[in-house]
């Protein structure tokens, strides 16, 4: 270790990776059990994806008086800091010794004798021929502006709750909207499939996916490919919205930590990783469940584990 690491090394008990519901959630947990923590979140603010969610959140039991998510990310922070909470944004972790419980930022070594990993998924990219071309064209975040889907043709690619409640909400104000996927199986609820399915205003393409982007100036078409045989299908498009789901932030984690072959970290009935100290949860964690609810569970469970960890090294 450098003079310069010496010079900046921050040790504390509990170390908190993630400032999305979870990390929040698992910060609060260690200020009210008198734990020394710190939440370390690599962007400016906290909050996680909450922040993609545009309208109220009724499955969360806390109440359904929340505009969006934006509103709760930033009613879990107020009281977050309120609490007492040690907050530390726009801290990007470059490396993890998980063996030492320590994480390194650019100027800081951060120690501590417990970990928490809540560092959450981002959305997953599409690899669409020509996709750098037609960028401006593809989305795939909830808060996209309606100005991008009105009076268009929409293409949205996926199988899921997310590509059928997108598909719900933007009929009103597209010209026409598709879904592609890849199967005929569906991943979706299946009240909101009937609802899709009963919708005049919407098509599904089953075992279809899209191999690429077409247009002079501007994205006018997609080719589609079947994958049950070699057809292909051109379907005119003016914007693409994917929504494929979630990938887990865990390759810091690589060849350190147990985990699935999509890179969720594996963790046990008390959020134990497989390294000694080290626990995760939330959307990383598997098996997943993308549900806020789950995330802020898993958060308050765990400083249960780590306390009952700290005690025994303590002994």
């Amino acid at each position: 270790m450098s003079a310069t690491e010496r010079e900046n090394e921050i040790r504390t008990d509990v170390l908190i990776l993630g400032g999305g519901p979870s990390g929040i959630s698992c910060a609060l947990e260690c200020a009210d059990s008198g734990l020394d923590h710190l939440l370390l979140e690599r962007s400016q603010k906290f909050g996680g994806q909450l922040d993609e969610i545009p309208g109220p959140i009724p499955n969360l039991p806390a109440g359904n008086f929340h505009a969006s998510g934006k509103d709760l990310s930033y009613a879990m922070l107020e009281h977050a800091l309120s609490f007492g909470c040690r907050l530390e944004a726009d801290v990007d972790i470059l490396e993890a010794d998980l063996e030492n419980l320590s994480l390194r930022s650019k100027n800081t070594v951060y120690r501590s004798r417990a970990l928490y990993i809540a560092a959450g998924a981002r959305y997953r990219e599409p690899t669409f021929e020509n996709q750098a071309r037609f960028k401006e064209y593809i989305h795939h975040r909830h808060y996209v502006e309606n100005r991008h889907f009105e009076g268009r043709d929409l293409i949205i690619v996926g199988g899921g709750d997310s590509a059928f409640f997108a598909a719900l909400a933007k009929a009103n104000l597209a010209k026409s909207v598709t879904i592609i996927h890849r199967s005929s199986n569906f991943k979706t609820r299946e009240d909101i499939r009937k609802l899709v399915q009963s919708d005049p205003r919407i098509e599904i393409m089953p075992n279809y996916e899209i191999i690429s982007l077409t247009g002079e100036k501007r994205l006018e078409a997609v080719i589609l490919k079947s994958t049950t045989s070699s057809e292909e299908h051109r379907r005119k498009a003016d914007v693409v919205y994917a929504k494929l789901g979630y990938v887990p932030n865990s390759e810091l984690f690589c060849n350190q930590l147990e985990m699935t072959a999509s890179g969720h970290i594996k963790t046990d009935e008390r959020l134990r990783t497989s390294k000694a100290g080290v626990f995760a949860g939330g959307d990383i964690v598997s098996p997943g469940y993308d549900r806020i609810s789950v995330a802020l569970g898993h958060g308050s469970l765990a400083v249960k584990f780590i306390r009952q960890c700290l005690s025994r090294n303590q002994a």
